[in-house]
């Protein structure tokens, strides 16, 4: 049976554009959808597995886009709006968990390793209630966000 969140049909992707706020999202299109969504209301009608305490008791969300579209600062608001959840930073978890294969000096980025990244974040992302901020969804098991938001910029912004 899918998931509900109040109206909201998770597992599902949403769009957002930037609203004339500069480099990035507009934070008040994005806030205004997310806001409503408090931890006390989300009253999943899931399968067994999270309704027998097995699954995560909060949904995790995935907010990805091309740089500079405001990923990390939505995402940083969202985990300071929603009092349960918390911020995660790919990036910054490969830097501090040496998640890559060293650097490549010709892009000036590090060379992902991919299986030691999601082996490092499964069991924080098992637990719930993590705002995950990355360009790349598709490195991440389908099954691990309840909810995935694409930000989107004009490039003549960037």
């Amino acid at each position: 049976m899918a998931k509900l969140c109040r109206n909201l049909s998770i597992n599902n992707v949403v769009k957002y554009s930037s609203c004339g706020m500069g480099r990035g999202i507009s934070l008040f299109g994005l806030f205004g959808f997310i806001r409503p969504i408090e931890t006390s209301d989300m009253n999943f009608l899931a399968d067994d597995s999270e309704q027998d305490g097995s699954g995560p008791s909060l949904p995790n969300i995935l907010i990805t886009g091309t740089p500079g579209s405001g990923k990390t600062t939505c995402s940083q608001e969202a985990s300071r709006i929603l009092d349960d959840f918390t911020h995660f930073n790919v990036g910054d978890f490969v830097k501090e968990n040496a998640c890559h294969e060293g650097r490549d000096e010709s892009f000036d980025t590090f060379i992902l390793d991919e299986d030691k990244l999601l082996d490092g974040m499964e069991p924080i992302l098992s637990k719930g209630g993590v705002i995950v901020d990355f360009h790349s969804p598709e490195i991440f098991p389908e099954r691990w966000f309840d909810l995935v938001l694409v930000l989107r910029v004009n490039t003549q912004v960037l």
